[in-house]
């Protein structure tokens, strides 16, 4: 077992959700370490590993002195996915499908409703036209988002649990998955 002591040493703090903590490495900038309760780390670890073209790649799972779990991933950029979506947002605000005035009314909730059908995303595509950079931006998304919900649904989760900060980019540029 590796104690936290030890991998914070030299690690910075790089935030978190509800059920993880996540630290860098001063020594591999390359991976991060997201540390949590055991059944948790193990089932989304599980997940992730099963399919690399939707999620970072997992290189280790263990267990601390404390009785949580860590695994050790890819660390991706989450910067760019924050920027695209943003300009994605601008664009859709342009075309009057959110409006960013009102609470929730986001690129998020945007993609929730294209996926459950509550909106046309034939005619979301084609009004975004004008900017060919923006559509294939968009129709990239909508594809990823599309395949990473199924495959989510069917690994026993509820739902991709969609916003800006649960996404990031391989250094290929692929989308990825990177909280569920």
């Amino acid at each position: 077992m590796i104690k936290l002591s030890e991998i914070l040493k030299g690690w910075k703090d790089y935030g978190g959700g509800t059920e993880h903590q996540i630290y860098t490495s001063d020594k591999n900038p390359n991976v991060i370490y997201k540390v949590g309760k055991k059944d948790t780390v193990l089932k989304w670890s599980e997940v992730f590993k099963s399919n690399p073209k939707i999620f970072p790649k997992v290189y280790k799972v263990g267990k601390l002195k404390d009785g949580r779990y860590y695994a050790e991933i890819e660390k991706l950029n989450t910067d760019k996915v924050v920027k695209d979506w943003g300009d994605l947002e601008q664009a859709l605000e342009l075309i009057g499908v959110v409006d960013t005035d009102v609470f929730e009314d986001t690129i998020d909730q945007a993609f929730i409703n294209i996926l459950s059908g509550h909106l046309d995303v034939g005619k979301v595509f084609t009004d975004l036209a004008s900017n060919k950079k923006i559509q294939a931006l968009f129709k990239k998304w909508i594809e990823f988002l599309s395949d990473a919900t199924e495959y989510v649904e069917n690994s026993g989760y509820n739902g991709l649990d969609i916003h800006r900060y649960n996404f990031a980019y391989d250094a290929k540029g692929n989308p990825k998955v990177i909280d569920i």
